[in-house]
């Protein structure tokens, strides 16, 4: 798969950052690909990413997503996916707030 077609997909899902759209396709993979060339399809679009400066791998160091609402134009809640371990919900806490997300939802994350 190529970045501008993920990046469509991802568009046409609601998605607005290059993280949302690889790690929509990434969590649907099986229903998009043929089971045997899902490795080759994901291998291809990590490629094409980094040739136009997207860091595939990035999208899967965020491991708390804001959810935005286009109406709003901002994050107004949480899908969670984040360990009860105090240590490891800081270290969660960091990362989404080095993507640039408003302090006010990272620091509601784990309560």
């Amino acid at each position: 798969m190529k970045w501008l077609k993920c990046k469509e997909i991802g568009e046409e899902c609601g998605m607005f950052t290059p993280e949302e759209c690889i790690r929509n396709i990434s969590f649907h993979s099986t229903q998009l690909f043929y089971w045997p060339e899902i490795d080759k399809e994901l291998s291809e679009l990590k490629e094409d990413c980094a040739k136009h400066g997207i860091d595939y791998d990035k999208a899967f160091d965020t491991v708390v997503v804001a959810s935005f609402d286009p109406a709003q134009g901002k994050n107004v809640g949480w899908r969670p996916n984040c360990p009860n371990d105090p240590a490891e919900i800081e270290k969660c806490k960091q990362l989404v707030r080095d993507e640039g997300y408003e302090p006010r939802l990272v620091d509601k994350l784990g309560e």
